[in-house]
């Protein structure tokens, strides 16, 4: 991070200040100092979730990702895990950038499901640069007494 660049700086504390909120609803430190990496991500997708009666959905933006090999999903300790590489394209020399909006680079969210969530359940799929991930709700169960002494 240049100290020089005030949005690269900006976008810095915005990740880390998302980081910090997903970890606080979880009820989490944060990673350990093993689990921590030298380089942060290099931007983070945005992400949409909603909920309906039967099932949890999930959009994360992901343009210009073309495959699934781009992409990991992993869902540990109630926490989903995006990450991935988002390149930039290779334009060719001579190519000289104007202005660049778009976030290049490693990418990681850490998205924590609602409890209701089955991860058993969890489906994905890549359509016009957007994952969608869908989750069903669990049905609560109800428990029958198979013992009874007076």
């Amino acid at each position: 991070m240049s100290p020089s660049d005030p949005f690269q700086e900006l976008a810095f504390f915005q990740r880390r200040m998302q980081r910090l909120l997903e970890e606080s609803l979880r009820g989490r430190r944060g990673p350990s100092p093993r689990e921590q990496t030298l380089e942060s991500p290099a931007w983070a997708p945005r992400v949409n979730i909603f909920e309906r009666d039967e099932e949890v959905l999930i959009f994360v933006e992901l343009p210009g990702v073309s495959s699934p090999e781009e992409v990991d999903l992993e869902f540990q300790e109630g926490l989903l895990s995006v990450s991935g590489v988002h390149r930039e394209p290779d334009l060719g020399e001579g190519t000289e950038r104007v202005l660049v909006e778009g976030g290049f680079g490693p990418f990681r969210r850490l998205i924590s499901l609602p409890e209701s969530a089955d991860p058993g359940s969890i489906t994905a799929k890549m359509k016009s640069g957007v994952l969608e991930i869908r989750a069903a709700k669990r049905k609560p169960r109800r428990l029958e007494i198979t013992e009874f002494e007076n």
